[in-house]
């Protein structure tokens, strides 16, 4: 997937644009086909490390986004009727 990351925490800088593999959704999760993404003030925050540290990297921006869920885990029943 083609996605706006960053590996380490610090100012613009460190923000990457390339591909990451595909997700693939966990128990209790779904993946979704984004169509358009925005960054907005908490991707920011994040990214300079002031608002939460992440646990894991790479961290991909955009937590404002829309799309078509393609995929569910297990236990997710929420979006059973998603096809």
């Amino acid at each position: 997937m083609k996605a706006a990351y960053f590996e380490e925490h610090g100012g613009p800088e460190v923000i990457k644009i390339g591909e990451l593999p595909d997700p693939v959704a966990g128990a209790g999760e779904i993946v979704i086909d984004i169509h358009a993404a925005s960054v907005n003030g908490a991707d920011w925050k994040v990214r300079e490390g002031s608002y939460k540290q992440v646990p894991y990297f790479p961290y991909v921006l955009g937590r404002d986004f829309s799309g078509t869920v393609c995929e569910l885990g297990e236990g997710v029943s929420d979006f059973a009727d998603w096809r």
